[in-house]
């Protein structure tokens, strides 16, 4: 009986871990344990889409000559800091989490002054399109 119920402890507490231990860390840059813990109770399938977009949801691109989004107020400016003149960030590299951003339903533009390039968070669609073309 006393292995059982040592059997039955240990087996709760594995399952609270694995349960608590779905999503990449990095994560933790962007979003709090407890909205973590909420969106894996609540949305699997969102924690998976978070995980594939930690590697795959930024892009840069050159910067829009003629920004018709500056007018609507959607597009922010960022400036990266620059040591011996040269960029401090790998941009080939970038995380969404490395800025604190959240994935959201649409896409996110922001301009790197100084550098005439456009990093673009791509949106919740864009990537679970994505995941499921993986699949």
């Amino acid at each position: 009986m006393k292995k059982h119920i040592i059997l039955l402890i240990l087996l709760a507490f594995s399952s609270k871990m694995i349960y608590c231990q779905n999503y990449n860390e990095e994560l933790l840059k962007s979003y709090s344990k407890r909205e973590l813990k909420e969106i894996v109770k609540s949305n699997p399938k969102e924690i998976e889409l978070l995980n594939y977009a930690i590697d795959n949801a930024c892009y840069v691109v050159d910067k829009p000559i003629a920004d018709k989004r500056k007018a609507k107020g959607d597009v922010q400016h960022i400036t990266f800091p620059v040591y011996n003149e040269k960029l401090n960030v790998d941009l080939d590299k970038i995380k969404f989490t490395d800025l604190g951003l959240k994935i959201k339903d649409e896409n996110i533009y922001l301009i790197l002054t100084d550098y005439n390039k456009m990093l673009v968070v791509k949106s919740k669609w864009v990537l679970q399109n994505e995941l499921d073309q993986i699949k």
